[in-house]
């Protein structure tokens, strides 16, 4: 039996990856909303991303570690980075048996290609909500105006948010796409007993 470790999102080498990955997200929502002003509210907005920023993820989670990869066996931009002066080491590892261990949906953990391409990023958000939003407006059909509004609000927040954790894990901004990088990805919420820290040059 093996195991990896994994680090915090919002610890990894570029500290501004979490705000670029939020900000692509809630650019898509915006657009997205737009193509939807009779059907949904313009203040959802304001009530969702206060969930996801304020609430929901700070209180709640899940909070993502990830173990990176890439697609290049040898890479100098890479050493540079990560080696400790060129003084690390370069570990291979089978595509298919890492796939196989990684993909495990009902634990939390993924196995995910990082999309680099700011155009493709926009694509994937927008059609992400555009499903959700699409979705609940089928559900709340059958039910009465009285109801409508707050069951499509609930569902259309909800759902959203699982949409940001997913797509912030893996989006990167375009000035790294040398990398080529894969991830195995764990959601882990914040009543998790089974966390294990360990530290590496004075940090956790």
């Amino acid at each position: 039996k093996w195991s990896l470790w994994a680090s915090g999102s919002e610890f990894l080498n570029d500290p501004s990856e979490p705000s670029y990955a939020i900000g692509v997200l809630q650019d898509a929502l915006l657009k997205t909303l737009d193509n939807y002003k009779e059907a949904l509210p313009r203040s959802w907005l304001n009530d969702i991303y206060k969930d996801y920023i304020e609430h929901e993820y700070e209180q709640n989670g899940p909070h993502a570690y990830v173990s990176c990869f890439s697609e290049k066996g040898d890479s100098l931009s890479q050493w540079r980075a990560y080696g400790t002066h060129c003084a690390g080491y370069d570990i291979g590892f089978s595509g298919t048996a890492l796939r196989k261990w990684a993909w495990r949906p009902r634990d939390g953990r993924y196995l995910m290609k990082v999309s680099y391409r700011r155009d493709q990023q926009d694509s994937e958000a927008i059609g992400a909500f555009t499903r959700v939003v699409e979705a609940a407006r089928k559900i709340s059909l059958p039910l009465t105006p009285a109801h409508q509004g707050e069951v499509v609000k609930t569902l259309v927040r909800s759902s959203i948010y699982v949409e940001f954790r997913w797509m912030q894990a893996k989006f990167k901004h375009p000035a790294f796409e040398e990398e080529q990088e894969w991830r195995v990805v764990q959601f882990m919420y914040p009543w998790t007993k089974k966390k294990s820290f360990r530290t590496a040059s004075d940090r956790i």
